[in-house]
């Protein structure tokens, strides 16, 4: 979950340049809380699920600063599946905006509050609910102490057009997984650089263009390098029409990775002899509809495509989704997820799915 706020933050500029707001940061403090189950079958016999309650705080100190705090509570459960449970790490950011230079500065903190040293059978759920298929709120439960500074720069190069640069690094601690292990596991540091462009195409529509890079170092055991994450290239194209007061979002987005390098019997670290990280290609369209000055409704539709490689299959999976909000009052929100998914593997194996949510937002 660091990456992924971290790249929210890199790309945070590009999008409130061109927005009417004229502050870059965003001023208005809010508390929200959800729910949130995700759940899987495969072949009508094996499932899983997970239960999540992300609880997020904004809050900006000023024209210039902000601060943002993440935390989760989850829970695994299923036939076949052994149970996992507890609080995740948590997040904390802060953004600093030198509005004369254009530049915001970053620096996120993942504070090791979640469960991270897990007995076997936890460890061996922790493995699946990480997974790439599934896109689970929490993927993990806790990686120990993390420190992630960054910078972004972001520039309007026309009346119509912005372009933001910016990287960050993630510096990790080690943590001990699994119970009865003596020694900590390292993960490898990151190292992140994303571009991007805004562009306002007419009076009311718009596009945007990103590409983030991710360069990884060597995880240690005991500190013997073990493992090497490929290098991880995302695009993103996201495409905003309005009317009146509904918006249609078209997105777009490609993630793929380089062959990752393992031990071998010498001791070395090579590169494997196959991909094991597939490309994957997200879709998305969706329509946020007014139906009246306190209801909205998000109507949408999903697709996720997975590359088959010799040791894992393909995967297709489509989704229909529903969200809706209320404004129960100027201050407060209530909102919610639907998402039904179908699908199936290049195996023959299919799968089904189902998210449902519901949230409230306070804003103070």
């Amino acid at each position: 979950m660091i990456k992924r706020i971290c790249w929210l933050l890199l790309l945070l500029c590009a999008g409130r340049m061109l927005a009417d707001d004229s502050d870059m940061l965003n001023q208005t403090r809010f508390f929200r809380i959800r729910g949130i189950h995700q759940g899987f079958t495969l072949d009508d016999d094996y499932s899983f699920a997970e239960f999540s309650v992300p609880m997020e705080i904004y809050w900006p100190l000023s024209r210039e600063n902000s601060l943002y705090l993440y935390t989760n509570y989850a829970g695994v459960s299923g036939e076949y599946v052994n149970d996992l449970s507890g609080i995740t790490d948590t997040q904390i950011f802060w953004n600093y905006h030198l509005e004369d230079k254009n530049i915001v500065l970053n620096v996120g903190l993942g504070l090791p509050t979640g469960k991270s040293t897990l007995t076997a059978d936890e460890f061996e759920t922790s493995m699946l609910i990480s997974q790439h298929y599934w896109n689970l709120n929490v993927p993990n439960f806790g990686q120990g102490f993390n420190l992630s500074p960054g910078i972004t720069w972001a520039r309007p190069m026309s009346d119509n057009v912005v372009a933001g640069l910016g990287m960050a690094f993630q510096i990790r601690s080690g943590f001990i997984p699994v119970e009865d292990t003596e020694e900590a596991y390292q993960p490898g540091n990151e190292f992140l650089l994303t571009g991007g462009l805004d562009m306002r195409l007419s009076p009311l529509s718009t596009a945007s263009l990103d590409l983030v890079f991710t360069l990884y170092a060597s995880d240690k055991y005991d500190n013997q390098e073990i493992y090497k994450s490929g290098n991880k290239i995302v695009t993103s194209a996201q495409y905003k029409r309005y009317f009146d007061y509904d918006i249609l979002t078209l997105d777009f987005r490609f993630r793929s990775k380089s062959n990752n390098q393992m031990l071998n019997a010498d001791g070395n670290l090579v590169s494997e002899d196959m991909k094991t990280t597939p490309n994957q290609i997200d879709l998305r369209g969706e329509l946020r509809h007014r139906h009246n000055v306190q209801f909205y409704m998000t109507y949408g539709i999903e697709g996720r495509f997975y590359e088959e490689l010799d040791v894992y299959p393909g995967m297709t999976l489509f989704g229909v989704i529903l969200a809706p909000e209320y404004s129960m009052s100027k201050k407060t929100r209530l909102s919610g997820i639907l998402k039904y998914w179908t699908g199936s593997f290049s195996n023959e194996t299919s799968l089904s799915g189902l998210e449902a949510g519901a949230g409230i937002t306070y804003l103070f």
